[in-house]
């Protein structure tokens, strides 16, 4: 495997750092609207959770279609309980990442991925999002 993939320690890092960061934001405004987008700062923080367990359903299913997910997290958590909702779902994307063979294959919306991609895309979205919140 080379070094240059990404990988399921790639996105538990980028997890801890996110949270390291959007933690000490607790006691803000989280209905603050962020700039440039139609969501505040927790349909963001949402929208991030919904995107890990989302990879992670499809990644280890090898769907090859769109797939109908649950994944929106309970309406009346806090934010407290939406950063656990963020460590606990991309904890177990990082694991399906783990468990994937390297043939593994998904349906994303761009295309067929590997685990690969999927981490890329996880960090991509925790690492974007966490700079729309922050801005916000």
């Amino acid at each position: 495997m080379s070094s240059a993939l990404v990988t399921a320690d790639d996105v538990v890092a980028t997890r801890d750092l996110v949270l390291g960061f959007l933690r000490p934001l607790r006691g803000r405004d989280w209905q603050t609207a962020v700039p440039d987008l139609e969501w505040n700062c927790e349909e963001t923080l949402r929208h991030a959770i919904n995107t890990q367990l989302w990879y992670a359903a499809h990644l280890a299913s090898r769907a090859t279609r769109r797939l109908a997910v649950w994944r929106d997290a309970s309406p009346g958590l806090d934010v407290d309980g939406l950063l656990d909702n963020l460590e606990a779902h991309t904890s177990v994307l990082a694991a399906v990442i783990r468990d994937a063979p390297p043939e593994a294959r998904s349906w994303h919306n761009s295309g067929m991925t590997d685990a690969s991609g999927y981490s890329a895309m996880a960090c991509s979205e925790l690492l974007v999002h966490t700079w729309d919140i922050g801005r916000a």
